[in-house]
């Protein structure tokens, strides 16, 4: 307070003012004539660059980002599916030759190859998990589903049925033995014991016939793929195409 007044008392004898106020406003002068350069270059920025503007989308972006998702989803969903199955089949790929190793194992045991995978799982050389293929689409298993939709001959349904997903088909599936198999293919090559049907077409449900592409397993636990042809045969001056169960087995000339 008493600087002030001294301030103004020197101001009104002098004409003029001190040398400590001129001082602060020079200095507060300065100061504002920052702040307004300051200002103005954060007008200048938000006007040129668009800083801390917000601006909508119109709706013809908004179409043209529905139509490039739409596009890409075209173009690649098929692929996903693809490589999907093959990495399901790879994974049956991988199931089969284990199931052949035990195969190996039964044969050492009890001098023949089994029938399927029951016996290997009642042996406890393999799990249940292990029979149960990825690309099989049937819920109780392709197996499974064989033998309790196919004809009566096949045998009962109680003792072939599995209590477990099923997917891989084996003489037991038809009621046979491997030494029914070799009678109906004598010297037959790349024999087997073991076949996933799961790429096949059904044609009868009362055989369980399946024609067209899939796997078998052979004896030294490779897996080989095949493609049911049939048989060519006469009947009553008829001829067609006939087909056999046990040929999913076994290579034949026919």
């Amino acid at each position: 307070m008493y600087q002030r007044d001294h301030c103004q008392l020197l101001e009104h004898k002098s004409g003029s003012m001190c040398c400590a106020c001129n001082f602060w406003a020079h200095v507060s002068y300065k100061h504002l004539q920052s702040l307004r350069e300051m200002s103005s270059r954060i007008k200048f920025n938000t006007k040129e660059r668009g800083f801390m503007t917000i601006r909508g989308v119109t709706l013809l972006e908004i179409l043209v980002a529905i139509s490039v998702l739409v596009i890409l989803i075209g173009v690649l969903g098929p692929v996903f599916v693809i490589a999907k199955r093959k990495a399901k089949e790879s994974s049956d790929l991988n199931e089969m030759h284990q199931l052949g190793l035990a195969g190996a194992m039964y044969h050492d045991q009890y001098g023949d190859f089994p029938t399927g995978t029951a016996p290997l799982v009642s042996t406890g050389l393999v799990p249940k998990s292990i029979c149960s293929g990825q690309v099989d689409p049937y819920p109780q298993g392709l197996a499974n589903m064989l033998v309790s939709t196919a004809e009566s001959h096949y045998g009962s349904v109680e003792t072939l049925v599995t209590p477990y997903r099923n997917s891989y088909v084996g003489p037991r599936e038809f009621n046979m033995s491997m030494a029914t198999v070799r009678k109906y293919l004598p010297g037959a090559t790349s024999e087997g014991w073991l076949v996933d049907l799961s790429t096949g077409t059904r044609v009868d449900p009362t055989n369980g016939l399946f024609i067209g592409r899939y796997r078998r397993l052979l004896n030294d636990a490779s897996v080989v793929v095949r493609q049911l042809s049939g048989h060519n045969v006469s009947h009553d001056g008829h001829t067609g195409t006939r087909y056999y169960n046990y040929d999913y087995f076994g290579d034949t000339a026919h």
